[in-house]
This record gives structure tokens, sequence and C-alpha cells, in this order.
């Protein structure tokens, strides 16, 4: 069976009945914030729930990203730190963050746990965490691999990790984390990347139960990949786990290629409807994300829409019949527009900043409707959907990209080539 999570930041709630779980993420919600958040009553889709340690953001700068770091220093488990817990009939959250800012700026060291006795407690620390908050699987916290040397490291916070769920007599699964930057992807056909070889050589051989993969998109500013090479990176990274003998692995961060992802072999994956939900981007951290605007999300395009002009020039030009997305969130918009309106005379639709309510519905009832028809279909269904589905998209991308519009940027024409070369290219090599 597999399944779609929502991230879950500081803002947990979604729609009814769109998501089948969640994974919490420290960087968007500080640790005495989440602990008096009643998540199985308050949020249904988190009575089945992970939380990713992000580790791998260690090396963030106070000075830069001081809201995230404030966060993350309040888990305990990126490096010694003491600050004041949050209490809520004293101080709203804006006013915690900012009485502990100064604290977290001296304390906050921007580096990994180095010593053994070090990243023993940091392992110890963040299992005994998910462990109480009854996750459904534990999420072993590693390193970022932005280059050949960083697998070592990488690897010793896994068999440290391991080593403490038999330690302190954990039975949840465990996932290795596997986070690495698209700076070790992007130089190298997939296939043949000898930073991937080691990773899954080393990364089977300890038999951990399954794998949470993550890629830092550290080269790109957009919603989705674009490099072929990173998506090819993805999907072996998937299949070579699981023909390695990994019985679970989730992938985040992937924004809509975590679809692909899933074809390969992925059993779950998560996204957002926020950009941060969407991509691991370091620099991400370093300037606070900015109110929201909707976009619209058409699966038949792989991609969203600007909706100031972009949606109304598409339809002018006869695309409502392909770009038609019809979901309890779309269904209002689509009728309109069939009728000649245009997006601004839907007040759930207009472009107006943080009006994504009905845009964030959208989306997360169409990544969950994919996954489940993904998840009814045999081996060789799935490569069909893969198949029509990119190449679809991108003869309807080449087509809208003719009709003389200059597009914003939001509105991506041409990620849907370049999935549909790494999607070629799984299919000539895939092992599982």
């Amino acid at each position: 069976m597999k399944n779609f999570y929502a991230i879950a930041r500081f803002r947990m709630a979604t729609p009814a009945d769109t998501v089948d779980g969640g994974v919490i993420i420290p960087a968007g919600i500080a640790a005495p914030v989440l602990a008096r958040r009643k998540l199985s009553k308050k949020f249904p889709h988190l009575r089945r729930r992970l939380l990713d340690p992000q580790i791998y953001l260690a090396n963030l700068s106070a000075s830069l990203c001081a809201e995230t770091c404030t966060n993350l220093i309040s888990y305990g488990w990126f490096g010694e730190a003491s600050i004041d817990q949050y209490d809520s009939q004293k101080l709203t959250q804006a006013q915690w963050k900012a009485s502990v800012i100064g604290d977290v700026l001296k304390k906050w060291k921007g580096k990994l746990p180095s010593a053994d006795v070090d990243i023993d407690n940091s392992i110890t620390t963040c299992l005994a965490l998910q462990a109480a908050m009854e996750c459904e699987m534990l999420i072993l916290p590693a390193p970022l691999i932005s280059s050949t040397k960083d697998i070592s490291t990488s690897l010793q916070w896994l068999d440290r990790g391991l080593a403490a769920t038999q330690k302190l007599k954990l039975t949840s699964p465990a996932l290795a984390t596997i986070a690495i930057s698209d700076h070790c992807l992007r130089a190298f056909e997939a296939w043949s990347n000898p930073i991937i070889d080691s990773i899954l050589d080393q990364v089977t051989a300890r038999a951990p139960y399954g794998a949470y993969v993550v890629l830092e998109q550290a080269s790109e500013d957009g919603y989705y990949f674009n490099h072929p090479n990173t998506v090819s990176s993805l999907l072996r990274l998937v299949d070579g786990l699981k023909a390695g003998g990994l019985k679970h692995v989730h992938v985040a961060f992937a924004g809509v290629a975590g679809l692909l992802s899933l074809i390969a072999g992925a059993d779950t994956w998560s996204a957002g409807w926020y950009r941060s939900q969407r991509r691991l981007r370091l620099r991400d951290f370093e300037q606070k994300e900015g109110r929201a605007y909707p976009a619209y999300y058409s699966h038949a395009l792989a991609a969203e829409l600007h909706l100031d002009a972009d949606l109304d020039a598409t339809i002018t030009g006869g695309f409502l019949p392909k770009l038609g997305d019809n979901t309890p969130a779309s269904e209002g918009l689509l009728r309109a527009l069939s009728t000649g309106k245009r997006v601004s005379s839907v007040p759930e639709w207009q472009y107006r900043q943080s009006n994504i309510t009905r845009a964030t519905e959208h989306f997360l009832h169409a990544m969950t409707r994919e996954t489940r028809k993904l998840s009814s279909m045999t081996q060789d269904q799935q490569i069909k959907y893969g198949r029509d589905w990119l190449d679809g998209a991108t003869r309807l991308a080449a087509e809208i990209s003719r009709i003389g519009t200059e597009f914003n940027a939001r509105t991506s024409l041409i990620h849907q080539l370049t999935w549909q070369q790494a999607f070629d290219e799984y299919c000539s090599n895939a092992q599982s």
C-alpha cells in the first residue's frame, strides 16, 4: 500500500480525508509547542506520524536563520543547550522566540556533534522523543552528504543509530536517513554515479528496515527539479534500496516528483503546499518565507499555473479540456472557467496574498488521488502510468509554451521533458 503524507509544521491542519499521515519537521515548530499539541485528536491524519530529526540542518548559521535554529535547538539533539521553555500562559510564541533568540545566537554551534558521546546523546534523545510520540517508524538522524567525504560520517551516524535502537529496546521499524545534496548528483549520470554506488552498497549492507530519502535542492531555485541527473538519481536510490532488501522507503521534499519515486518502489512520500514543504534548500532558511499566493495544479501538466494571468491565458488558448483537474476544491473554479469566466470571478481562487485554502486543498486532494491510483496498480501498470503521464505532460507543456504568452516562473513548462528523460532512463536500468 502506497501512502501520501503531508509535511507538518506549526500549521498542521489539512482538509479532511485528503492525506494518509504526516511528517513533522522540527525546523517548523519548536519542541515545547509540539509537546502541547494533541496530535491524534486535533489532526486526524497525524494518527500516522513520523518525525524527521533534520540533523542534516546542523550547519545552518544562527545569525542568518535565527528562527529556524530556535526551533531546532529546542529538541536537544543539536548539541548541549539550555533555553527557556515556552509557557503559553505567560508568553505568545513570538514573544518566547524573541526572548530566547539571544541565547540561540550564543549556543547554536552551527556544526554536527562530532565526539562519539555527543553523537550517541543526540541519537538517544532523538529516538526517545519519537518513541514517546508513538511515531509509527523511527527515523534515524544523519547528516547531509555534500561530497564523498561525508559518506563515512553519515554511515557512522547510521551505525550508532542502529545500535541505539537495540540498546533502548525499541521495536518500531527504523529508517536510515539518506540526505544528499544535488551537488553530488548533477555532474554524474545516475546509473554510474560512484557516490550513489557507495551509498547503496553501504546502507543495504547494514540492513536497516528502511530508508528516509531527502535530496537537497541546492542548485535550483524552482518548485521542481529541472536537471535530469537529479531526478534519475532519486529514482536510482529508491530502486537500489528496494533491490537491496529494504522493506520500506519514504521520499521527502521531492515535490511532485515523489509520485515517480513510488513507481521506482517507494512506499510513502511527503510534500505540502508551501515551497518549504516541497523542497529542501538550505539557503531557503536564510530568508523568511513570504506570504503565499494561490496557484492551480494540473496533473495532466505535472505542474501548477500562476493565477495572476497565466491560467486565464491558457484557457483563452483553448486548453481547459486538457488542463482540467477536478477535485472537491477545484470544481467551482473549473465550472466558472468552462462558462467563459476568469479566475478573478471565483473568490476562493482570486490571485490574492494568503488566499491559498482552495489551492492547498486541491493540491493535497490531487496528490492523494494519484498515490491511491498507483497503489492499486501492478508494476507494469505503474510503468505505463508513468510513461503516459510524462509523455502527455511534455506534449502539453510544449503546446502551451507556443501560445505566445510570457509566463510567470511559477508556471513551470521545462521540467516535464527532464522528468520524461529521467523516467526513461529508470525504465532501462531498474533492478527491483
